[in-house]
Parts: C-alpha cells; structure tokens; sequence
C-alpha cells in the first residue's frame, strides 16, 4: 500500500514536470495559443507532434521532426521522412509550402527560416527579414564540421540586390517630401479637365516636348516612384508657371527641391539599370556582378562629393550599408573575377 502511495505520488510530480517543460518550451519557442501541445522522443531521439489542428487549418500531429526551430511567432520542423512543415501565428508570413526536401541543417531568425538542402547542397532561405539572423548558424556549424573552407568566408547568401534595394529605401526616405508635393501637384492638375487644359497650354507656351505625360506612380514600386518624378522633371518650368497663375495651386516643390530631386533621380536611374543588368539571366552567377558593383562603389565615392550637404549625407549613408556587404561579400566576388577572363585586360585584372 505506501509503496503504491509512493509510485503515484512520482508519477505525479514526474507528471507536472513534464507538464510545466512543455508549457516552458511553448512559450520560450513561441508556439503562441496553438492548440494541445504532445511530446516523444523515439529511438533516434527525434522530437515528436505538436497538435496545432485547433488553431490552423493543417494539423500536423504524429508528425516525427528531425530538428526543430523557432523564431517570432513561429516555430518549422524538419520532418524525419522528408520535408519541413511550420506553424504558429506567424509562420504564414515565412511563406513556406510543398516542401519536400530533407535538410542537413535548419536555422532560424526573428522572422526568418533557412535550411541546407540535403540533395542539393544549396541554402534556401523563407521570410523576408535579415537572413543573417539564420545563415550565421548554419554558417558557423558546418564550419566547425569543417565542410567549409575558408572558415565560411565565402559562405553567404546575401546579394547584390539586397543591398541595392536597402540603397533605395535610403533614397526614397531622402525624396520622402518632394515626392509628397509631385503626387500633390498632379493629382491637383489632373483633378478637372481644365486644370489639365492649362497645365498643357503652359507647356505649349514654354516649348516644352515630352511624350510621356504626367502620371501617378504606385507607392509599393519604387521604379514606378522613379518614372513618376523623372516625368515630372521635365514639367519643371510648367508647374512653376501654373503656381504663378493659379492661386489655389500652392504645393510645387521649390528650387532646391527640384534640384535635390534631379540629382537624386539619377540615383535612382542607376539603381533601376543595375537591377536590369541583374534579372537578364536566369540564373545570374557571381561572376556576373562584379563590374556593376565596382561601378556602384565608384559611383557612391563620387557622390559623396556633391557640395550639398543633403545629397552626400545620404550619399554616406548608402555608401556605409554597400561597404558593409562589401567587407563580407568582397572576397567571393574576388575570387570569380580572377576566375574570369573577361575581366582581365592585358594581363592586368580590373580592379575596384
């Protein structure tokens, strides 16, 4: 009898304990409010179901991880007969579906998700935050498994047109309030027909000739942004004019900010013909970034100079995010351009 007593009363607390690591592990790995959580571990120690069918539309218990991962909001397991499955209130957002390979490796950041695909060999990564977060992981453990050479140098996955669009950003934020006067400014003329009957008759007056007509860009496409206020350059003198006849018509961008806006837009042209140069191929290698990126890098220590202290701030600005991706991307970039025989001349490679 107490030795019945003694076994219930561990079962029991072996009980709670496990109870209170699973609750532990739901809210340190943010498994958020998903449902009943269940745990095993089989033969080869393989973390095994978490019930998430109360919460999201695809249950994924009985499921047997070979490692598990979590981030923000999220957690992804790497499922022991092939494939990665993720559930929490965030894991939409990493837009992982129908994957179907294993992985030798799995690493997670805030609101990021990358793996090493175990046939391929290749870095796939989900979510859109900084993969750094989770290639940092993976980079230093298959390193210390000695798969990689250079200690890692040349393993990372962040590219050319990452740090591009950063550089936009930059530069969008700098037009910020120009941009805000050139949307004003044409939807006040194209609010009435005789608003826009003026507008073209002060450009008839000034002699100005251009084909494309003024038009409102779409916010969430900074090239559209770029074509609406290079556009609008050109109707500089005309919506100057129409300020001067127009009392109710007070939101043209001054002097200097037009000037500000055509050194900028320039900037912005160069950004739009690397990006171009970039989604030609199919299959871009690395080999074939390294003259727009030395031409980038020539461009920024040149516009750095301009006398105005609002442009080469932010000429520094972006020049300090590229010199970032430099120091670490430098070395592969380095390695391909000696590889390459395109790139060297007279037995001299191109320097940048």
């Amino acid at each position: 009898m107490q030795t019945h007593h003694t076994i219930s009363w561990f079962s029991q607390f072996t009980l709670l304990s496990v109870l209170l690591l699973l609750l532990f592990f739901k809210i340190a790995s943010g498994f958020g409010l998903m449902g009943p959580i269940s745990a095993s571990f089989g033969e080869s120690g393989f973390f095994c179901a978490i019930d998430a069918s109360s919460k999201q539309e695809v249950s994924i218990s009985n499921i047997v991880f070979k490692r598990v991962v979590s981030g923000e909001g999220f957690s992804c397991g790497g499922i022991r007969e092939g494939g990665l499955v993720c559930w929490g209130p965030n894991s939409a957002n990493l837009g992982v579906s129908d994957v179907l390979d294993n992985f030798t490796a799995l690493a997670s950041g805030k609101d990021s998700l990358c793996g090493i695909s175990e046939v391929t060999g290749q870095v796939q990564c989900w979510g859109d935050a900084d993969l750094l977060d989770c290639i940092i992981p993976i980079r230093d453990r298959q390193s210390q498994n000695k798969f990689l050479y250079c200690n890692g140098q040349l393993f990372d996955v962040r590219c050319a047109a990452n740090v591009i669009n950063m550089m936009v950003q930059d530069t969008l934020e700098a037009l910020g309030e120009m941009t805000a006067k050139i949307r004003g400014s044409i939807r006040y003329v194209k609010s009435s027909q005789a608003i826009q009957s003026k507008f073209d008759e002060i450009a008839q007056e000034v002699g100005i000739q251009v084909e494309r007509c003024i038009g409102l860009d779409n916010p969430l496409q900074w090239n559209s942004t770029y074509a609406m206020v290079e556009i609008a350059l050109e109707y500089r003198a005309v919506f100057a004019l129409l300020q001067e006849n127009d009392p109710v018509y007070t939101m043209c961008p001054s002097d200097i900010e037009w000037d500000r806006a055509t050194v900028i837009t320039t900037y912005l042209k160069h950004f739009v013909e690397m990006t171009n140069a970039f989604t030609r191929f199919k299959s871009p290698t690395a080999n074939l970034y390294f003259h727009e990126i030395c031409s980038l890098y020539e461009q920024l220590k040149e516009w750095c100079k301009n006398p105005d202290d609002y442009i080469s701030s932010l000429a520094f600005k972006m020049r300090s995010k590229f010199e970032e991706y430099w120091q670490r991307c430098s070395l592969g970039l380095a390695v391909v351009a000696v590889l390459d025989p395109r790139l060297s001349v007279g037995g001299s490679t191109v320097e940048c």
